[in-house]
């Protein structure tokens, strides 16, 4: 009977494997440059006045309004850049990260994780879906709880044909 089972799982294994490559295209990320581009409009519509810098780590939009300075940027590297991030952030203070609405000192953990690996399975059969944007902030005192309308931002992953 075991021997039933074991043949039957890697029958099923294979024919899933057999599937996704099958319909498979190369995955196309998540799209960074809208995600940008969309953080600086949703500043700008707060009232705030915007510069966009590339660094090597991706993007940071700085939004100032009055005495209030901020930086905005994708924090989905969130663990594995933490550290940079800070560094890069040291004159705003310590990062936050903005996630399902919520503000955090620490990046998003097993849930961030979960909803990225469906996300990446669903491309990887030809479904797109969308999901939380997570985002870097890091802010002045001046600012207080200043943030612009960031907590709908979602990012879509899609497969390239």
């Amino acid at each position: 009977m075991t021997n039933v089972r074991s043949a039957a799982f890697a029958l099923l294994l294979l024919l899933s494997l057999g599937v996704k490559f099958v319909v498979r295209g190369h995955l196309k990320p998540t799209d960074d440059a809208t995600l940008v581009a969309t953080l600086d409009a949703r500043a700008r519509a707060a009232g705030f006045t915007t510069t966009i810098e590339r660094r090597p780590i991706g993007a940071v939009v700085t939004a100032t309004k009055g005495d209030c300075v901020m930086q905005l940027r994708d924090g989905d590297g969130g663990a594995g850049f933490d550290r940079v991030f800070a560094e890069v952030a040291r004159d705003f203070g310590r990062p936050l990260y903005l996630y399902h609405g919520t503000l955090s000192p620490t990046p998003p953990g097993w849930r961030k994780t979960l909803e990225g690996f469906v996300q990446h399975q669903l491309a990887a059969i030809g479904i797109a879906t969308a999901r939380p944007a997570v985002i870097m902030v890091a802010r002045r005192p001046a600012c207080g709880t200043a943030l612009p309308r960031l907590a709908d931002l979602r990012v879509t992953m899609t497969t390239a044909r």
